[in-house]
């Protein structure tokens, strides 16, 4: 949901569950809110981490263009949840 050279930048809902949409991109908006208020701090190696997602083949869908913004509804919302704890 954020670019690693553009600080500013969130993009909110920009994904494809199985499911509802409207839970995660609440999840993910809570997240660019404790950013923006300073509570989270943004990772410093950003560009490491968006490299490691992009790569990790967690997920259970064929690896094409069509699918590049699918997300596992239960382990998506488990790492938001534990990104907003990280505020806590």
């Amino acid at each position: 949901m954020m670019m690693a050279d553009v600080p500013n930048l969130y993009f909110i809902g920009l994904f494809q569950p199985i499911g509802c949409i409207w839970t995660f991109a609440d999840l993910q908006a809570h997240i660019a809110a404790l950013l923006i208020s300073g509570r989270l701090a943004r990772p410093d190696n950003l560009p490491a981490l968006i490299d490691v997602g992009m790569r990790r083949r967690d997920w259970r869908f064929e690896p094409s263009h069509r699918h590049a913004v699918e997300v596992d509804p239960y382990d998506f919302e488990r790492r938001l949840i534990g990104e907003i704890a990280k505020a806590a």
